[in-house]
């Protein structure tokens, strides 16, 4: 009996962190989807301000500036890693935009990382950038 109560104990341990890192995960995907939401936004707009989480505002505005159009921005959202109170969201994001030189396609990877204070998951600072590619997938400069 004692020993069936201690699986039991474990089991229940166990279905209880399954169902919090599930929690946090969703938590997590929820914020970059809404992240996603602004940067097509901001980029719709042609307002960098709108990107509170960017390194260089000024340098992505004056992209937006020389940008006609914004043709597509595809996001896609790659892994979450959770560990403890800490987690990286890592993602990937396409942006076709029409410019007066032509069409320019660029790629980029980050990795977002993310704290939890009082409960709540919060953005660590601004997204790094793991891998970046400029016009038609060459190295961005």
């Amino acid at each position: 009996m004692k020993r069936t109560a201690s699986l039991l104990t474990s089991s229940l341990l166990a279905l209880t962190f399954v169902a919090c890192a599930t929690a946090d995960r969703d938590h997590i995907k929820a914020l970059e989807y809404q992240s996603s939401a602004t940067q097509r936004l901001a980029w719709e707009r042609k307002d960098a301000s709108l990107l509170t989480n960017a390194a260089d505002r000024a340098a992505i505005q004056q992209e937006m500036d020389a940008t006609t159009s914004v043709k597509a921005l595809k996001y896609d959202l790659q892994s979450i890693e959770v560990n403890g109170n800490e987690a990286v969201a890592t993602s990937s994001a396409k942006l076709v935009t029409e410019t007066a030189s032509g069409e320019k396609v660029t790629t980029i990877t980050q990795k977002q990382k993310y704290s939890k204070v009082g409960g709540q998951w919060k953005a660590s600072g601004p997204a790094e950038a793991v891998a970046n590619s400029g016009a038609n997938g060459q190295p961005a400069s």
